[in-house]
This record gives C-alpha cells, sequence and structure tokens, in this order.
C-alpha cells in the first residue's frame, strides 16, 4: 500500500512540475510521447533511460517524459495486448490481400510455429502502434494542454483541507 502511495505522490510531483513550468504546449507534448514511446517494446528496464533520451534529442519537456514513462511501465500489459491485436489483424489483412502466405518456413512443431507467428504480430504491432500512437498522441496532448492546462494543474494539486474542518477535529 505505501508504495502505491509513494508512485502517486511521484507522479502528483512531476504533472504539477510539468503543467507549471513555462514550456510551450509542444514541448510538453514531445516529452509525453517519446516518454510512452518505448512502452511500446519490451525494453527490460531502460524503457525509463531511453524515454529520456528520446525526449533530450526531441527538444521536449523532461517532466512530461518521466510522467509518461511512469504511467506507461504501469499500462504496459495492455501495450503488449494492443501490439499482438494490431499485427494479428495486419497479418489477416495482408493474408487476405493475398500479401502474406501465412506460412512461416521453420521445420519443427507446430508450436515453434505459432510461436514465431505471435512474435511475429507483436512486432508489426509494436511497431505500427509506437508510430501511430506518438504522431496522433503528439496532436492530442498539444490540444489537451492547451485547452485544459489550468484546469488539469487544479486537479492534480493536493487537496487541502479547510481550517474550520482541521480545528473541528481537534
Amino acid at each position: 500500500m505505501m508504495i502505491v502511495v509513494k508512485w502517486l505522490r511521484i507522479m502528483r510531483y512531476h504533472s504539477i512540475r510539468m503543467l507549471r513550468s513555462r514550456q510551450g504546449a509542444s514541448k510538453i507534448s514531445l516529452g509525453i510521447v517519446f516518454g510512452f514511446f518505448p512502452c511500446w517494446y519490451p525494453t527490460f528496464g531502460i524503457g525509463p533511460v531511453l524515454s529520456i533520451g528520446l525526449t533530450k534529442w526531441a527538444k521536449g519537456s523532461i517532466a512530461g517524459s518521466i510522467f509518461a514513462a511512469a504511467l506507461g511501465a504501469v499500462v504496459w500489459p495492455i501495450f503488449f495486448y494492443m501490439n499482438v491485436i494490431t499485427g494479428n489483424w495486419i497479418m489477416k489483412l495482408a493474408y487476405l490481400l493475398h500479401i502474406y502466405s501465412g506460412d512461416i518456413a521453420v521445420g519443427g512443431a507446430g508450436w515453434l510455429q505459432v510461436w514465431l507467428r505471435t512474435g511475429l504480430n507483436f512486432t508489426i504491432g509494436a511497431i505500427l502502434n509506437s508510430i501511430l500512437f506518438t504522431l496522433l498522441g503528439y496532436w492530442i496532448w498539444i490540444w489537451i494542454i492547451q485547452r485544459f492546462r489550468p484546469q488539469l494543474l487544479q486537479m492534480a494539486r493536493p487537496r487541502r483541507r479547510c481550517m474550520k474542518q482541521v480545528q473541528s477535529e481537534s
């Protein structure tokens, strides 16, 4: 329970830091989308470092990158599932269009072919999802930040109890 409270505090801190910065919506949006970018792939623990490196390369908001990388680490199983589903959909579409025959030229057990096909579906889905959601997410986050920045900042701030309520409890 304490770990969850600690992570929520860290998320709140970085969201307030991100929203209070004087950086424009474009820089914050770059930080968020490049913070999420490595979350589409199995990075085995170096995802946050990659997020910060990509964000520095794109000259985005580091606070936004940390916020997105922390959030992406929590929702990674959903991203994994989306990659498999997207890749499977693309491979079925390619099979219907006769671009891909559906057979993997590997001898051996049928389970090996199933695992190889699943890996191929995951890889294609990860590439497509990371590019699509980065491009789409950039414009969506710019709009959200420009439109709702004060409201988001108000929501991220910790709630303070009014003085009368504190005195009545004493």
